[in-house]
């Protein structure tokens, strides 16, 4: 129903029953789902989670959920719900967590596995926007998640995909992360990223990866563990890309022509990389 002079949308009301009106109090939004009124954090957090498609069952997803619905959280959008569940998944899956190239590090430590150098605020009640690396638009989407030098270990969990919609940058550089081929996937799925940083880790990849977002302006993938042949027709998406970094990796492949077909590209390095050939491919 209109307002009185025939304008904004005042009601809305459900076909089924006339008597579930919804009164709007603003132009911008008419449903329910815009402010999350519950008591109950629990019932509130699992609810929109599974209405937004995201599984938590898994191993640190599980532990984000409960984590979650523990919140003294009256008031809060589904989106923020989404955002504080990826972000809490990131944490218990990289926090002091070990892997096979991280025990080089804890063999310097007596007992206690170290956990990140800086955790300012994360898993607190303070909005997510203001945790130590977490950088947010004006309407509270993440946007950028800068963990470079944060002794973050363990594998990234690709629950970091629930944030496709809104992340742009990414910075896990010199850190001790370790996921391969299967463990990658995920960053096709950061539909906006336009910065990706992954320097100084032990990501591990066959090739380059075919399935990264076409909104990548900067690629660094140096001092990694990237090995064998580079397919180029991985390459063919990557239109925007202007900066490329490949360096300190373990190929076995020419340098692809499908890189001097980049228009954007402006800078590239390949030094240690394996990589052979000459600059022919400039053309």
């Amino acid at each position: 129903r209109r307002d009185s002079e025939g304008g904004a949308l005042s009601v809305l009301a459900a076909d089924c029953d006339e008597s579930h009106e919804l009164v709007c109090e603003c132009c911008t939004c008419c449903s329910s789902s815009c402010l999350i009124h519950d008591n109950s954090t629990a019932v509130s957090a699992t609810l929109w989670l599974e209405k937004a498609g995201i599984d938590t069952t898994g191993r640190y997803g599980s532990s984000a959920l409960q984590w979650l619905q523990g919140e003294a959280l009256s008031e809060t959008s589904p989106v923020k719900i989404i955002q504080r569940f990826v972000l809490a998944t990131i944490y218990f899956a990289t926090n002091g967590v070990e892997n096979d190239n991280s025990n080089t590090m804890h063999s310097s430590f007596d007992k206690v596995f170290p956990s990140w150098n800086n955790v300012s605020l994360w898993l607190s009640a303070q909005d997510e926007c203001d945790w130590f690396g977490v950088m947010c638009d004006v309407f509270g989407n993440v946007q950028g998640i800068d963990m470079r030098g944060n002794r973050i270990t363990g594998s990234f969990p690709d629950e970091v995909k629930y944030l496709g919609k809104s992340l742009i940058y990414l910075d896990l550089s010199q850190n001790f992360l370790e996921n391969n081929d299967n463990n990658l996937a995920w960053l096709g799925e950061l539909y906006r990223l336009e910065y990706l940083n992954l320097h100084s880790n032990y990501f591990e990849y066959e090739g380059f990866p075919n399935f990264l977002p076409t909104s990548l302006k900067t690629v660094d993938f140096s001092q990694n563990l990237f090995h064998g042949f580079i397919d180029g027709s991985a390459f063919q998406t990557l239109t925007n890309i202007e900066y490329l970094d490949v360096s300190g990796n373990d190929y076995n492949s020419k340098v692809p022509d499908e890189i001097g077909q980049l228009s954007s590209l402006a800078y590239l390095y390949a030094v240690d990389s394996g990589l052979t050939g000459d600059l022919s491919f400039i053309g």
